[in-house]
């Protein structure tokens, strides 16, 4: 009869051990979960991070593109964050709207924002910027533009070189 009573005690509950090694088991798995959630988390922050740079970079390039491919005259630089382009009259300008008379952009890094100008008002049109330069050599003008997230091998920036094909083809023409 003492057999059977303790081999019922034993079956009843679970022992203090027992107990312990269960718990130290269900938080490794809980570190582990935790641990995967940050990683993905991160990860995801950081591809959000480079969608909006890239995002950035890709709005830069079509509107300068756009801007400096249909001027009739080579621009100016207004000190380091400044470029003024000459446009006519029924042309888009940097802001979407279409002039009907002839028009001056200008555009303007005030961080983190790049600003435009036609005359009626200086107007935000990309924000996410950390630097922007512009260097005009010919009939070409490179904008070196970089944007928040960037990773750091590109700290310098991404130059993004546009031919004045319009002041090119002027030129060829004249002659």
């Amino acid at each position: 009869m003492i057999k059977q009573y303790h081999s019922r005690k034993l079956s009843a509950g679970v022992t203090l051990i027992e107990l312990m090694i269960a718990m130290v088991i269900s938080l490794v798995l809980i570190a582990g979960s935790i641990a995967s959630y940050t990683s993905i988390s991160l990860t995801l922050q950081t591809s959000k991070t480079l969608e909006n740079a890239q995002e950035v970079l890709r709005y830069s390039s079509q509107v300068f593109y756009r801007s400096l491919k249909q001027t009739g005259a080579i621009p100016l630089l207004d000190g380091t964050d400044s470029i003024i382009v000459s446009q006519d009259a029924g042309v888009v300008a940097c802001n979407g709207q279409t002039p009907i008379a002839a028009y001056t952009e200008t555009y303007t890094y005030a961080s983190p924002n790049l600003l435009c100008d036609i005359g009626n008002g200086t107007e935000v049109i990309l924000t996410g910027i950390t630097n922007i330069a512009y260097e005009i050599s010919g009939n070409s003008v490179s904008v070196t533009v970089t944007p928040e997230g960037l990773p750091e091998r590109y700290d310098n920036g991404v130059q993004i070189d546009v031919a004045l094909i319009r002041v090119i083809f002027e030129q060829a023409t004249a002659e």
